[in-house]
């Protein structure tokens, strides 16, 4: 009794779930890839990834009220904006558009440059805005495959739609960095584009990055610096706020225009619930999980737990 019939295995094999995969859209509505924003409204991926970006933006300064006009609506000047690490261009959706109707650019908004190194990502991201009308061929809305990490590589291209975004234009205006969830992979350091950011954007900085607790363990640092290696993140760009802090005023931002908030309660926690939930749906419908994320949900768990890691979003104001 109990046991199981080589016709019922038979079956199970024919009659399961799997066929889902024939009933996903595909591609994706999102492509949205960052840690999120998770908290007790947010239970989907995009929509915490989604919350993450506007939490670096308010902590900026600026109101992202979708409801709203203009999403960067605040009472500023407008923003020259260069973003890096764009990944498929869902931040760039998001910030250049006010919703899913309409295909202006936002006001406040005035020039836009978007800075990503994956090749594969990059032309996804610019069949996709281009099909949008987001980007369209004008000099004030581009998007490149470069290094963000090397200024001194950029192509000729790209330092002069940058530097033009530094540039006077004859109307007051200011220059924002936008770094979301990227600058911990960035190779030798995070220092070049501070410095680069600084000196010659002329730039305010605003970002989520991952930094190290003030104390921690001999293991657990070897620990981290075990997973730097494999994930091919620089070891040293674990760092803790002081000498983050220090990076940010060598490139010569001042001490006190300088903001750190941790927000790790609402990051790691969150995306590894995420990532369990989804490793036993894919299981279910789809017979296998989640891959390699189900280690990393174990990473997050990790740092959950143990503080190790600090997910924060950054400001310095120029």
């Amino acid at each position: 009794m109990g046991s199981t019939t080589k016709e019922e295995k038979k079956n199970d094999k024919i009659y399961n779930l799997h066929h889902s995969i024939l009933n996903l859209e595909l591609p994706p509505k999102t492509m949205w890839m960052n840690m999120g924003y998770w908290d007790h409204d947010c239970i989907e991926f995009p929509q915490a990834c989604t919350a993450l970006l506007s939490e670096v933006l308010k902590s900026a300064g600026f109101s992202t009220r979708t409801s709203e006009k203009h999403i960067l609506a605040a009472d500023t000047v407008p923003i020259k904006l260069i973003d890096v690490g764009i990944g498929c261009g869902d931040q760039t959706q998001y910030l250049m558009r006010t919703n899913h109707h309409h295909h202006h650019r936002p006001k406040k908004i005035s020039s836009y440059t978007g800075i990503t190194n994956d090749r594969t990502q990059f032309e996804y991201a610019q069949r996709t805005l281009s099909s949008l009308r987001i980007v369209d061929g004008e000099d004030d809305v581009r998007i490149f495959c470069a290094d963000a990490a090397c200024p001194a590589g950029w192509s000729r291209a790209l330092r002069e739609a940058t530097e033009a975004l530094a540039g006077s234009s004859g109307e007051e205006q200011a220059t924002w960095l936008l770094a979301l969830d990227t600058l911990y992979h960035f190779s030798p350091s995070r220092q070049l584009l501070f410095d680069h950011a600084y000196r010659g954007l002329r730039a305010s900085v605003m970002a989520f990055d991952l930094l190290l607790a003030d104390e921690t363990s001999v293991l657990q640092r070897v620990l981290l610096s075990v997973l730097a290696l494999l994930v091919g993140c620089p070891v040293g760009n674990f760092c803790t706020v002081a000498r983050y802090r220090a990076q940010l005023v060598a490139a010569g931002y001042e001490e006190r225009r300088i903001e750190i908030r941790d927000v790790s309660g609402h990051v790691f926690a969150g995306l590894a619930g995420f990532i369990e939930r989804r490793d036993k749906e894919m299981e279910m419908f789809v017979g296998r999980g989640v891959g390699p994320y189900r280690v990393f949900g174990r990473v997050l768990r990790w740092w959950a737990s143990s503080g190790v890691v600090r997910g924060c979003i950054v400001v310095a104001r120029r």
